[in-house]
């Protein structure tokens, strides 16, 4: 009776200490806000990065520690920034994100994760121009991109077929500089003068410190 009390007590300290298992696969949707603090980015905005995020991760198939899982993971992401520049030119910057990476995790209580992630992928930028009589110019390009955070996850549902919460990420983004060159969308009766458009805008880098919110389910 005592062995059998015994183990009904290491089953609810591990129940109480360990992850919900809550299957291999998890999506996530959320939000951010990436700081642009590049002189190149700062010459077309003064705004933060916003957008949202789409997400797959998948656990993978390792023993590392106790408590301890890694996880693969692919991440869609989109932004958006207004600004202006030269005091009369209205911007509008459009970024596209794709990376794949990992994620370790670490369980610090059934319902509290603390993690770590890495990711590689690309990035495209676009960029558009306007001037006050309707003209406009516009270029868009890709370059590489390495992200690196740390996060914290609450689970308000941690059954073990199925998880349902949200995860905090602080994290910071390097970027390389994408070249862009602004075209006028028009004609030779469509152009917009920019004399100084080369050297403002001649690699633009959208690195900087990053927040998101992420709803993420488990299953």
């Amino acid at each position: 009776m005592m062995d059998m009390r015994a183990l009904l007590a290491t089953c609810l300290v591990l129940a109480a200490t360990s992850p919900a298992d809550a299957g291999n696969n998890e999506v996530t949707v959320g939000s951010f806000t990436r700081a642009l603090r590049s002189p190149s980015a700062n010459a077309l905005t003064e705004d933060s990065l916003d957008g949202g995020s789409f997400g797959y991760a998948r656990r993978l198939p390792l023993e590392v520690a106790p408590r301890l899982e890694l996880w693969g993971a692919a991440t869609m992401l989109f932004g958006y920034a207004d600004g202006t520049t030269f005091q009369t030119l209205s911007t509008e910057l459009e970024v596209q994100q794709y990376t794949v990476g990992a994620r370790a995790r670490y369980a610090l209580h059934r319902r509290v994760v603390g993690n770590a992630r890495l990711d590689l992928g690309t990035a495209r930028a676009a960029v558009d121009l306007r001037d006050t009589e309707g003209h406009s110019a516009s270029d868009s390009g890709w370059g590489a991109i390495t992200t690196g955070s740390l996060g914290l996850e609450l689970l308000a549902i941690a059954h073990r077929r199925f998880s349902l919460g949200f995860r905090l990420d602080l994290g910071y983004v390097v970027a390389s500089g994408i070249e862009l060159t602004a075209k006028s969308a028009g004609g030779e009766e469509d152009t917009l003068e920019l004399d100084r458009m080369e050297s403002s805008l001649g690699h633009l880098e959208l690195g900087g410190r990053f927040f998101s919110f992420t709803v993420l389910s488990s299953f």
